[in-house]
């Protein structure tokens, strides 16, 4: 005999036997499924974790945020002026309508170092008696270091004639990093910068110079203009590696390049 009869001849046995005897009610609870209690709990679980990491961003933020104020005050503290309103410029960029405190204090700093960097520029304006062709240029602190170190110099003492032979020398070098010359790996450099930097204010200018072999400087700065005068903050000095693509900030306080890519 099969096994599918056995069954059905256990089940009709079943049925005989039950019509003899009283019914009786079924006592045993429901028995939730396991989809209805993931339904009930994982809401739960899931709204938990999001706050848990909405708290977790919003205190990175605010100690972010902080880090960039108390770097800014050092800065203006050793006379830093152009790169600690640098600083403050970048720290404003950001929302910080969730931290009123940090936003005030930047806003009064920065206007603070403004009111100096004007009267300095006024000061430089008024003993000048024209105005320079190459005004980026002079304020640029790696070319006026470089202008110094091959010249013995400096750039902000020469005319621009002198200045501007210098520059046409610069601009003719054709070195070459392995397959690429000079002008290819310092576009190369640029490109790599900008992609992972994300610095391209509408005020912004920039200095690109290759320092070493596989390492390219890149200086940015921020035009400025008030009452008049104009003058230049400094956003930062980064190194970019064309081989590794590993990108360097140099922290103006310790003069130590940091990675940040």
């Amino acid at each position: 005999m099969s096994k599918r009869l056995i069954l059905l001849s256990v089940t009709a046995l079943s049925l005989g036997l039950t019509a003899c005897q009283e019914p009786v009610e079924e006592t045993q609870a429901p028995v939730e499924s396991v989809e209805e209690i993931q339904e009930t709990t994982n809401p739960v679980d899931e709204a938990a974790e999001s706050d848990a990491r909405e708290e977790t961003t919003e205190e990175s933020s605010q100690e972010d945020y902080t880090k960039q104020l108390d770097h800014a005050r050092a800065q203006y503290e050793t006379d830093q002026l152009a790169e600690a309103a640098g600083t403050l410029s970048t720290l404003l960029q950001q929302d910080l309508s969730a931290y009123p405190d940090i936003q005030t204090e930047a806003e009064a700093l920065k206007a603070e170092i403004e009111q100096k960097q004007a009267e300095a520029a006024r000061q430089v304006a008024g003993a000048s008696t024209e105005s320079s062709i190459y005004s980026e240029e002079r304020q640029s602190s790696l070319m006026a270091e470089q202008f110094e170190t091959e010249t013995g110099q400096a750039i902000d003492e020469v005319s621009d004639e002198e200045l501007g032979l210098w520059l046409e020398e610069k601009n003719q070098e054709t070195e070459t990093t392995g397959d690429l010359s000079k002008e290819e790996t310092e576009d190369l450099a640029f490109d790599l910068f900008l992609e992972n930097q994300a610095l391209t204010g509408e005020s912004y200018f920039y200095f690109v110079n290759q320092e070493e072999e596989d390492w390219v400087q890149i200086e940015v700065r921020e035009a400025v203009e008030q009452d008049g005068v104009e003058w230049s903050n400094l956003i930062g000095i980064y190194r970019v590696n064309v081989v590794s693509e590993e990108i360097q900030k140099l922290d103006s306080i310790s003069g130590v390049y940091e990675s940040v890519k």
